[in-house]
């Protein structure tokens, strides 16, 4: 399989709003979010299915210069005269020994077509599963109990130290997501969408997307039947993926920056 990187790109208010010049990236934004609405209420879907494309493509593109230009020149960076300062990059890649963002793409597709089937196997047909706070408290306290002791150990041995603070803080933020009130996304046909949207301009768009990724961290997905047939060491680089990009939106959110996607061969 062809090795892959995956960036997500949070663009300032300034940046997203002014930049390029000809045409901001917002303004491009809303002619995507157009097109989108037109291809699906069917109204001339072969031409606005191209136009939707070629819209998100320069988006990314345009995105990752910027991201480019802002990395090589982080105190004097500018494009247009714009300062390029507070654009932040996320960025995952496949390894030799591993390839999570290909295991990251395979999941997510796995959970986007379950929604469009309308079917979730144990979870029923809801875009956001619950978890009852009590199962997430003992899911908690049991990950808790079984990983203190080595992460403690671990401090001389680093690796097993982060692994095992990491299945912790897991299983706080799966009891911590059982608490709060859901929001945002409230069908499978949206929650789909969203899986597959690249662009998320800041506002309701982009929390609903933090929410995604905080959901699906602390659904413990390798109990669902859904993925079943993937090993423990897969599931742990694709939840470590799913929290790292819900920290990245959160962060996003704070900012009241745009994040922009894109997934790209090495």
């Amino acid at each position: 399989m062809i090795p892959l990187n995956l960036f997500s790109i949070a663009l300032p208010p300034h940046v997203w709003q002014q930049l390029p010049h000809e045409r901001p990236l917002a303004e491009l934004a809303k002619d995507a979010e157009g097109a989108a609405r037109r291809i699906r209420k069917g109204s001339n879907a072969r031409r606005e299915r191209m136009r939707f494309a070629q819209l998100s493509s320069y988006i990314e593109s345009a995105a990752l210069e910027m991201a480019r230009q802002s990395r090589e020149k982080p105190e004097a960076g500018r494009a247009d005269g714009v300062s390029l300062q507070g654009i932040r990059l996320l960025k995952h890649t496949d390894s030799v020994s591993h390839s999570s963002v290909q295991e990251y793409a395979e999941v997510m597709e796995r959970f986007q077509n379950a929604l469009r089937r309308g079917s979730l196997d144990d979870e029923g047909s809801s875009p956001w599963p619950n978890i009852a706070p009590m199962k997430a408290c003992r899911f908690f306290l049991s990950a808790f109990c079984l990983n203190i002791h080595p992460a403690w150990l671990g401090l001389f041995k680093r690796q097993e130290a982060k692994l095992a603070l990491r299945r912790i803080r897991l299983a706080w933020e799966s009891y911590r997501e059982s608490c709060q009130t859901i929001e945002g996304v409230q069908t499978n046909q949206e929650c789909s969408l969203l899986i597959g949207r690249t662009c998320h301009p800041p506002g309701q768009i982009l929390v609903a997307k933090r929410r995604l990724f905080e959901r699906l961290t602390a659904l413990n997905l390798s109990e669902m039947k859904l993925f079943r047939g993937l090993s423990e060491e897969v599931m742990h680089r694709v939840v470590a993926v799913l929290s790292e990009k819900a920290r990245f939106y959160r962060a996003a959110e704070v900012q009241k920056a745009a994040v922009v996607e894109v997934l790209a061969a090495k």
